[in-house]
């Protein structure tokens, strides 16, 4: 064989290879053995710790068959605001969990009923009524327990609102304060919409951060996580992140952009 030939059928795995990692030919089966390797590599180099200062309060399956269904009343996620800070002493609290609706309580509308119904008139029904109505108020509930406490709500950039999907739902918390304009050209992640919480629920809130996984990989195992997302013209940060950063008392964000740039 030709010493031309020789180096021609060399480079061709070569040519591959690089075609790949630029991503001008993605070839599925080195991306499933880079991803194995990846995976053997974190798995190999992480630390066999658990970090006290983190804990995850799980509604798991037997959290389900002892406390009933989910979604749980919001008097009782109140409850378990109020425990984990008044009994446990937690320091921050964040919720990867949405309350962008407002509860729908049977009672609530059978007492709303009767209030305006053909027994309105009654002085002594009225009164029981309104004495009754606040202990069904599952979001004025849960409003006031997260009031003057560390809590960051989750919410949920969507890369892409469906057809009959409205793009924004709920109040987005308020955004990363940045004050160089370099930051909107940055080739953030920019979602199309979100699904966020209730206003009061927001507003009664410390913070709130986004808990989607926009960069999963095509095997469905998440790898990488985004700690901030662009959408309308504002920066948010993850969950993680903001929990992080209130715990070690809301410091503010600097962002390096290379020998000399940076902004806060």
């Amino acid at each position: 064989m030709q010493v031309p030939q020789r180096i021609l059928l060399s480079a061709l795995p070569l040519l591959f290879f690089v075609l790949h990692a630029t991503g001008l030919l993605p070839l599925e089966c080195i991306q499933r053995i880079e991803n194995y390797l990846y995976d053997v590599r974190v798995e190999f180099m992480m630390p066999r710790v658990v970090d006290p200062r983190i804990v995850i309060v799980d509604i798991d399956e037997a959290s389900l068959a002892a406390e009933g269904q989910w979604p749980w009343p919001r008097d009782k996620v109140a409850a378990l605001v109020d425990a984990l800070f008044d009994d446990y002493g937690i320091r921050t609290l964040g919720f990867d969990a949405l309350f962008a609706e407002p509860e729908r309580l049977s009672a609530l509308h059978l007492i709303d009923e009767l209030t305006s119904g053909p027994h309105a008139g009654e002085l002594a029904l009225q009164a029981t009524l309104t004495e009754l109505r606040p202990r069904y108020e599952g979001d004025r509930i849960l409003a006031e327990s997260l009031i003057a406490r560390d809590t960051v709500l989750g919410f949920v950039l969507k890369p892409r609102p469906g057809r009959h999907e409205h793009a924004e739902t709920g109040l987005l918390p308020p955004a990363i304060a940045f004050k160089d304009a370099r930051i909107q050209g940055h080739g953030w992640l920019r979602p199309g919409g979100f699904v966020a919480n209730l206003p009061e629920l927001q507003h009664s809130a410390a913070g709130g951060g986004f808990f989607d996984t926009p960069l999963t990989d095509d095997d469905g195992v998440v790898r990488r996580a985004p700690l901030f997302q662009y959408y309308g013209g504002r920066l948010y940060g993850s969950l993680a992140f903001n929990v992080a950063r209130l715990a070690q008392g809301s410091s503010a964000v600097s962002f390096a952009f290379g020998p000399g740039g940076s902004s806060t």
